[in-house]
């Protein structure tokens, strides 16, 4: 298999392009950091090739996308359909689109793939808008696309710009390191969260998946984890963190992250085969083993 991974140098793209090797696949990384512009259509066309599996991973994140919203409409939208029209422009291509729970509010609290999307972030409506793309795109067989709703990826090893969900890895990558670390929301905050090889390993299995196992609907909650800001120190504390663990509340993220739905339900993943992570303790376990 010829994989194409958008975004193929941050976090989880480079977990799925390291996972896509292993399974034998030829891999194309496509990131801004080396200077790829996600809206270059013609250079887009190029690349693309019949019978590649693309994994569109590239954006802007959430806190990010919420100070510039013209940037998020720009590299979200614009990006996201300029790779769409390369891959109908080379027909046969399976196209597998990385979204988010940010695509539902807050309510209900828990939500499954029939619930309807109602984003309270930039990033959450840009990533709802190109789900309906990118299904559209399916319909009219311009694209076999599928989408995996992605839980909170954890452990990151460094540390984003701008992510509002970014400390519920910062706090197991400081403290695990002998670090102090002030926790910016309140313990009781819930968060759904996933290890990004569990992330990366869904992702691979959503492009290897016939066409048909996916009916008229090619969406799909990710399976995750539902725990609390207080289950994270827990987990940091029995993993041997020795870095002291404060609170210094940040209103801001505590906004973002309330924005978001508690948990998923993932019976569809499951149904499909789709992996997930065992507990907290065994995503922290993997973090340590990684060295990173």
């Amino acid at each position: 298999m010829r994989a194409i991974v958008t975004g193929g140098l941050g976090f989880v793209g480079a977990a799925l392009a390291e996972r896509l090797r292993s399974d034998g696949a030829e891999v194309i990384v496509y990131d801004v950091a080396q200077g790829d512009d996600i809206r270059d259509q013609e250079r887009l066309k190029a690349l693309v090739r019949p019978g590649d599996a693309v994994f569109h991973l590239a954006g802007l994140r959430g806190a990010a996308a919420e100070q510039d919203f013209d940037l998020a409409l720009a590299v979200n939208l614009d990006g996201s359909r300029a790779l769409l029209e390369a891959c109908r422009a080379r027909g046969g291509v399976r196209f597998v689109f990385a979204s988010t729970l940010a695509v539902f509010g807050a309510e209900p609290p828990e939500v499954d793939e029939q619930t309807r999307p109602s984003p309270l972030t930039t990033y959450g409506a840009t990533k709802a808008a190109v789900e309906l793309l990118v299904a559209d795109y399916r319909r009219k067989g311009y694209a076999d696309g599928r989408v995996g709703r992605l839980p909170t990826v954890i452990v990151r090893p460094d540390a984003p710009a701008l992510a509002a969900s970014g400390f519920a890895s910062a706090l197991f990558r400081e403290t695990l390191a002998g670090r102090d670390y002030d926790l910016p929301v309140n313990p009781e905050m819930h968060l759904f969260v996933i290890g990004v090889s569990t992330a990366a390993a869904c992702l691979a299995a959503l492009a290897a998946l016939p066409p048909a196992a996916f009916g008229d609907d090619p969406v799909v909650n990710l399976p995750g984890l539902a725990v609390t800001a207080g289950d994270l120190v827990d987990a940091a504390r029995r993993a041997g963190a020795t870095g002291a663990i404060g609170s210094r509340p940040d209103a801001e993220i505590e906004a973002m992250v309330g924005s978001w739905p508690r948990t998923a339900k993932a019976d569809r993943a499951r149904a499909l085969g789709l992996p997930g992570d065992d507990n907290l303790d065994a995503v922290v376990l993997e973090y340590l083993e990684s060295g990173t």
